[in-house]
């Protein structure tokens, strides 16, 4: 969902408190996946100019 239409939703009250925090750990989550994609990513390259 984009972020205007969550923020919408938000300010209208249609999600409940529990959404709400489901919501801010599953964006905290991403953002975790993300980080340590690119430190995964840091460490191929360089073994890679290592080798």
């Amino acid at each position: 969902m984009p972020c205007s239409r969550l923020q919408t939703a938000l300010s209208e009250g249609l999600l409940s408190q529990c959404d709400t925090v489901l919501l801010i750990l599953l964006t905290i989550s991403g953002r975790k996946r993300r980080e340590e994609k690119r430190r995964e990513e840091k460490r191929r390259e360089e073994k890679r100019r290592e080798e």
